[in-house]
């Protein structure tokens, strides 16, 4: 399977996202990860065809999940994720 992680609000790719692939037969005991590269992308091997949930996470943007049925080795998936903003501010100062 072949995908990308991209931000719901400005369209661009998110890099260094993890993704994540459990069977929805199977469970989360058989989870495949999967890491965006610098263009949001990212290729993983599902070791079975049929239903997956998958779950994106990445620094700044709320959690994504959903599922996919893989029906052939080809599959391509599209994920957006949502901006939460900062989620803190932190001021260093020197003595």
């Amino acid at each position: 399977m072949i995908g990308s992680v991209g931000d719901s609000a400005t369209h661009h790719a998110i890099k260094d996202a993890v993704v994540l692939f459990y069977s929805a037969t199977a469970g989360p005991r058989d989870t495949t990860v999967a890491y965006t590269d610098s263009a949001g992308g990212f290729a993983v091997r599902l070791s079975r065809r049929g239903p997956y949930v998958y779950t994106a996470r990445s620094v700044s943007f709320s959690q994504s999940r959903g599922s996919i049925d893989v029906a052939r080795a080809a599959e391509t998936l599209r994920v957006v994720m949502h901006s939460v903003g900062w989620l803190c501010d932190v001021r260093l100062t020197a003595r």
